[in-house]
């Protein structure tokens, strides 16, 4: 029996706890999406490690569905008394300090003010809910549209999946009525009402606090220097602080061969009474070998001195050294086909993109960097296949789901669960790794700049053009002709059915017979032994026969 009501008594701590974590405050900001973030906040005195043991996660209900369109696993360590907000990758510019987590906008739950959010426990149970899951959240009490919501101070708990709306100040520009805390009007950035990272029921610490500046940072290996800093929060007026900054043992970089002029463990020291931050400097080796990224996670530890000085909320920063040496050239891989406005599904189920490995080695993307000019996406192969075979291809779809993405055969690698878009008007595509650029696209959507218009149909790379300097010319590029899953036009993953050869503007080997048509038949030859797409106009000038043809096929008409 004694084990038993020791196992009972466990079980009851640990959901006391997990209650303990709980939304805070929720933003959007009216001037910037890219500063939207959450806000958790764990009232308990022990810290919890969000992805042990099954992990925490977050649920997003948009609209009145009551399944969630996103969840998203949580990372890290929320710290006792402590906050942990996830942002985007502007967050820093916006609020001047790193989100515990960074995710991209749309996996990130991040709501435009009117959809609900369901915190869930590594039980898998409900511990907080904002929102009224299969309701409409225009106009209504937890509408925080271009706005933020904020927790009051009296909240200690989790609501356990059971919302309450009397549990919240609401500012935004809905028109909801009965409300019990609800403001009407945009919030900007420039308001200096959001504050990531403090709450009004949040206990002030009169303690001293260190903690660094910053969790992450990102720089390439040609940088020269970094500063790595620590912060003192309530400095004693008396006493100097003190802290080591030592190496974690995970860490991928050494002295000598990626960093120098610093060995660990590195003591730094804040007189006594003062506010400013104390920073060590890291000078970066930058080689010529040809490597992945390399990452340097530095802890605080051996806090002494001060007011009952201990670490703060960011007792750990990582810094990502990412190589700039490359055994890649710009043009090895080429975008070859691009498909930006499919009939049969919605542009955002239907989107995919080829490119083509040029070399006699298979290329590993994992790593690179897609950019569609207004987003970017790091490419893991955690979404799917980064190897591009050699003299092969590898297709980029916005849907992997074949049954909702129109059957788009030989799909390798998703990026639904990025930002990135393939514009029908304006658009590009570009291919970046260690900051070179290997290659590019960009159209108008217009036709104007020779780029074909698609509606149904993907813009093909002529099979002679497969180039990086070439594809940029949009007369190079065509409408695919031959069909594919649920009656679309492209051939992803596979040789185009189209293709160029000309000499001063004259297709080489050209020859045409009988021309014109008398016997119900005809024969073209060209130097190129692929596809020929072929129009075919009366003499009065009308289209009367359009098909795409093989080698050496004769054309009955």
């Amino acid at each position: 029996m004694k084990k038993k009501y020791i196992f009972i008594i466990s079980v009851l701590m640990t959901g006391l706890i997990n209650g303990q974590i709980f939304i805070t405050e929720l933003a959007d900001p009216s001037d910037d999406t890219g500063c939207r973030y959450i806000e958790l906040y764990n009232s308990s005195t022990s810290s919890v490690d969000l992805s042990a043991n099954g992990g925490y996660k977050i649920q997003r209900y948009v609209n009145d569905d009551t399944t969630p369109d996103i969840s998203v696993m949580l990372t890290g360590t929320i710290n006792a008394e402590s906050f942990y907000t996830i942002g985007l990758a502007e967050f820093n510019t916006c609020y001047g300090f790193t989100p515990n987590m960074v995710v991209e906008a749309s996996a990130s739950l991040f709501s435009n003010g009117d959809d609900k959010l369901l915190l869930i426990d590594n039980t898998d149970s409900a511990i907080d809910l904002f929102g009224n899951i299969g309701v409409e959240g225009v106009d209504t009490c937890d509408d925080f549209r271009d706005g933020r919501a904020e927790r009051k101070a009296d909240v200690t708990f989790g609501n356990s999946g059971s919302w309450m709306e009397s549990n919240w100040n609401m500012t935004g520009i809905g028109n909801p009525t009965g409300c019990t805390s609800y403001t009407t009007g945009p919030i900007a950035t420039t308001d200096n009402v959001f504050d990531p990272g403090a709450w009004i029921g949040a206990p002030v610490p009169t303690n001293t606090l260190l903690s660094f500046v910053n969790s992450t940072a990102n720089v390439s290996e040609d940088v020269g220097s970094v500063e790595v800093c620590v912060a003192i929060t309530n400095p004693d007026a008396n006493n100097a602080t003190t802290v080591e900054l030592s190496l974690d043992g995970s860490s991928s970089t050494s002295n000598g061969n990626d960093y120098s002029s610093i060995s660990f463990p590195v003591t730094v020291t804040f007189p006594a009474g003062s506010a400013d931050n104390q920073c060590i400097t890291v000078n970066i080796i930058d080689d010529s070998d040809i490597e992945t990224n390399e990452t340097m996670i530095v802890n605080l530890q051996n806090v002494s001195g001060g007011n009952a000085a201990e670490s703060g909320n960011t007792p750990t920063f990582t810094l990502t050294i990412q190589a700039s040496d490359s055994d890649v050239n710009p043009g090895d891989i080429v975008i070859t086909e691009i498909f930006q406005n499919p009939k049969t599904v919605s542009d955002g189920d239907g989107e995919w993109f080829e490119i083509f490995n040029k070399t006699n080695s298979a290329i590993d993307i994992d790593g690179w960097v897609l950019d569609d000019h207004n987003s970017t996406s790091t490419i893991s192969n955690t979404r799917g296949t980064t190897i591009v075979p050699a003299n092969g291809y590898l297709v980029l779809v916005k849907n992997i789901n074949s049954s909702e993405n129109g059957n788009i055969p030989n799909a390798d690698y998703n990026f639904g669960d990025t930002d990135i878009l393939l514009a029908n008007s304006n658009g590009q595509i570009v291919l970046k790794t260690q900051g070179i650029e290997i290659d590019r696209v960009a159209w108008l959507g217009d036709g104007s700049d020779g780029f074909p218009v698609p509606d149904g149909a993907s813009m093909e790379l002529a099979t002679d053009k497969f180039d990086s300097v070439e594809n940029d010319t949009g007369s190079n590029w065509a409408l695919a002709t031959a069909s594919y899953g649920d009656g679309d036009f492209g051939t992803p993953g596979t040789l185009n059915d189209f293709a160029l050869s000309v000499v001063k503007n004259e297709i080489e080997g050209f020859t045409m017979y009988p021309n014109p048509v008398n016997k119900g038949f005809f024969s073209i030859n060209t130097n190129l032994n692929t596809n020929k797409n072929i129009s075919l106009f009366d003499v009065l000038g009308k289209e009367v026969l359009k098909k795409s043809v093989k080698n050496k096929e004769q054309i009955d008409v």
